[in-house]
């Protein structure tokens, strides 16, 4: 809960920096003697302005945005090839899609492996 009366510290602080504050306020120096803009330096060289600086390097990015945009010639087909033999004698319904398992030599019927 906040009272709207100032405690001690609050009184302190308000004391102490009214005390910092001149009293009257000093006058503005740099206003005496009516004193003049003085008017920018301009450059000695104006072969190049900061504007076509700008138009340039706006092209530039905008050059180069369009050079990544639109990709570099590929030396490789953009598809790659594929194996005619995927997914060779399967269905839409998905028969025969995985090829049937090996049969592995078990050696004849009566003996061991060979």
């Amino acid at each position: 809960m906040t009272s709207s009366s100032p405690d001690g510290l609050d009184r302190a602080l308000t004391a102490y920096f009214h005390d910092q504050v001149p009293n009257p306020w000093p006058a503005c120096r740099a206003l005496e003697g009516n004193p003049t803009p003085v008017p920018a330096a301009r450059r000695r060289n104006e072969s190049v302005s900061g504007r076509a600086i700008l138009a340039l390097s706006v092209a530039a990015l905008l050059g180069f945005g369009l050079l990544l945009s639109s990709g570099f010639p590929a030396s490789h087909p953009a598809v790659p090839a594929t194996d005619p033999g995927v997914l060779r004698g399967s269905t839409a319904d998905g028969t025969n899609l995985i090829p049937p398992p090996k049969k592995v030599p078990m050696g004849d019927k009566e003996g061991p492996l060979n």
